[in-house]
């Protein structure tokens, strides 16, 4: 694969949350989307450390709803939330303390200020965030509940839940929850006209340029939380992640941060040898490389920038909320250009909506079946770290991987000031050196 370096306005009700001072988060705590409610079952200690709780005097009043802002680890194995109390943020402990729910979205479904609207609402979910719930449409019984209130940027709307999402009890508290959706199947068919699937169910082989007779359209890889969320910070076709945005969203996935900060060796940049081992100072490095104003690493590799051509658009996620949001398809008659390695590499032509009301199309785009979120990242960053450069000019150098007993090889593009691509090739370029991998 050879690429190039390259609203109607409506009425609705804004709900103001007022803060009186300033949050500053716990290392390695996750901070809760806006509007999560902690609803007291006891009258619980609280302080404002967790290693305080047992000798404090403060305690919750029941069943009371309180703000809820962080929680001390994952959203599945949290042990404590701090909420607002008196005033204060304090920490408390989860399961025999109260409920704490949050829904985490699975499609992109219509989102209204009331129930009855939700069909003709023109508002949606971000696939794969998670939100505040509000209110159950059954609140004397939540797992009964069809609907959900969420705070939508501050908007209290109504979705539903069988098809949309899924209720979690975060940290096992005792929230009653309706039984989880599944994640969707594929969408059939391109949503972009004269376009088909990245992702199906079906065998649909051809006889490609590299790899010979394949299928192209995979089953849609095993996501993780974490890819779901990264792909869901892309936002709409065209659309910039911001650097806070960026920190802010690993900062939510503790585990896989630390794994990046160790696989890199607590180093970004190549020729700073300080190693940044407190968190904020790492994701100053981390975001000074993928998400600049000069490079948009992030914006090319993981969502892809479409003009008239795509620049970028290496992430299997993304590929897929793409196909589910009806937002991009494959490239059809294409098999020319197309490199498949089953289960390791596609190299496939794309057509995607251009955040301008028209599409873009690259018929030479790719994405690695194994390469998660969190691998890109990883890789990505080593070799960055491994691969200094002074130029300001873009140059390349191929990267040999193996990543879940898959040996491939990656084109890695690097200025000065950041990452500018990372993808994976069949048929890289022969005139490109190897990449310098360091310990």
């Amino acid at each position: 694969m050879k690429l190039s370096f390259s609203p109607t306005m409506f009425n609705r009700s804004f709900i103001l949350f007022a803060v009186p001072f300033a949050v500053v988060p716990s290392a390695f705590a996750i901070t809760l989307p806006t509007g999560t409610k902690f609803t007291s079952t006891s009258t619980c200690q609280a302080a404002s450390s967790i290693s305080g709780i047992p000798s404090s005097s403060q305690r919750l009043v029941n069943n009371i709803k309180y703000d809820a802002r962080e929680i001390n680890k994952g959203y599945t194995d949290s042990t404590h939330v701090r909420v607002l109390l008196n005033g204060q943020l304090q920490w408390v402990k989860i399961d025999s303390c109260g409920s704490l729910p949050v829904f985490q979205s699975t499609n992109t479904c219509r989102v209204s200020s009331n129930i009855s609207g939700i069909s003709s609402s023109p508002y949606r979910l971000t696939n794969g965030r998670y939100y505040g719930i509000t209110a159950f449409n059954q609140q004397t019984n939540p797992a009964a509940s069809t609907h959900v209130q969420l705070n939508n940027d501050g908007y209290l709307e109504w979705t539903a839940i069988n098809g949309c999402g899924n209720v979690i009890s975060v940290g096992g508290s005792a929230t009653p929850t309706p039984t989880p959706t599944p994640t969707p199947t594929p969408t059939p068919g391109g949503g972009i006209p004269g376009t088909g699937t990245f992702f199906d169910t079906t065998n649909n082989t051809e006889n490609n340029k590299f790899g010979g007779m394949a299928d192209p359209t995979p089953p849609p890889p095993a996501f993780t939380a974490f890819d779901i969320e990264m792909s869901a910070i892309c936002g709409a076709p065209g659309s910039r992640v911001s650097p806070t945005v960026f920190k802010n969203t690993l900062k939510k996935y503790p585990a896989e941060l630390n794994r990046i900060m160790q696989y890199t060796g607590y180093r970004v940049f190549g020729s700073r040898p300080a190693q940044y081992t407190n968190v904020d100072d790492y994701l100053n490095q981390l975001a000074e490389a993928w998400v600049n104003s000069e490079t948009h690493a992030y914006d090319h590799i993981f969502c892809g920038e479409p003009t008239s051509t795509i620049g970028g658009l290496h992430f299997h996620r993304r590929y897929y909320d793409l196909q589910q949001s009806g937002q991009a398809g494959r490239v059809l008659n294409n098999s020319n250009n197309q490199e498949i390695v089953p289960g390791v590499i596609y190299t496939i032509g794309v057509k995607m909506s251009n955040g301008s009301g028209g599409f873009a199309q690259s018929n030479i785009k790719g994405y690695g079946y194994t390469l998660s979120a969190e691998d890109l990242l990883k890789f990505g960053t080593k070799a960055f770290r491994d691969n200094p450069t002074s130029s300001s000019s873009s140059s390349a150098c191929i990267l040999n991987v193996n990543d879940d007993g898959k040996n491939f090889k990656m084109v890695f593009v690097r200025r000065a000031s950041g990452i500018r691509t990372f993808y994976p090739d069949a048929t890289p370029s022969t005139s490109d050196p190897v990449c310098k991998v360091n310990p």
